[in-house]
């Protein structure tokens, strides 16, 4: 299908018990979301397209989750997939870009996981968590005009395996926030490889490699 929406979302999944399947659909040009799920609802997604929206690709908040698979995620106005609000599931192996602000906006205690995802040319950072995500399987982050993955608090992430290079500041930016860090590969970042400001408590295990940067490599 091909849907699109001159004043609201595209498609919108909710209510608690409520599940939604949906495969090879194109969601563009919509007023708000191309996809949005709340308030306790399920969707599974199978390389659907959301691009060109005026707010974002997908939002899932309220208690909802999403299972989002090989999505293309591409030049959504402000971010391309926002969790908040308690939500959480799994992106794996989408690839997002183009967004103005944010390609991934984690907040309000939301708890997704990200798997093999690459986030590339966002205007800002690539990820920007005020939440707990978990990244793993070699996400790849990159060319983004900001950080590739920006925390503040009451931040929380478990990066696992990502590479994270060629930001126009720095690779990781940790700001009164914490998380753990570990195997990952961050280099030939602008500014700092990695930035640890005001009283952040982050934990870096082993294995991380940090090179080539313009500045530090831990600031």
């Amino acid at each position: 299908c091909y849907v699109t929406s001159l004043t609201s979302s595209g498609v919108g999944v909710h209510g608690s018990g409520t599940m939604a399947l949906m495969t090879g659909n194109v969601f563009r040009g919509c007023h708000q979301q191309g996809l949005v799920v709340y308030d306790g609802a399920t969707l599974h997604s199978t390389k659907d397209t959301l691009e060109d929206n005026k707010y974002c690709g997908c939002e899932v908040k309220a208690n909802s989750e999403i299972k989002m698979t090989s999505a293309t995620i591409a030049r959504n106005t402000s971010v391309g997939v926002v969790f908040a609000e308690d939500s959480g599931g799994i992106l794996e192996a989408c690839k997002i870009s183009g967004s103005q602000l944010y390609g991934v906006e984690v907040k309000e205690r939301a708890k997704p996981h990200l798997v093999g995802v690459n986030i590339h040319k966002i205007r800002k950072s690539g990820i920007m968590v005020y939440g707990e995500p978990r990244l793993t399987g070699k996400c790849e982050i990159y060319k983004c005009k900001k950080h590739g993955i920006e925390v503040v608090a009451p931040g929380n992430p478990h990066v696992e395996g990502a590479h994270i290079h060629d930001m126009e500041l720095c690779g990781i930016s940790i700001m009164h926030a914490t998380g753990t860090y570990t195997k990952n590969n961050i280099y030939s970042n602008k500014s700092h490889n990695v930035e640890v400001l005001d009283h952040s408590a982050p934990t870096f295990g082993p294995a991380n490699q940090v090179h080539g940067g313009g500045a530090s490599g831990v600031y």
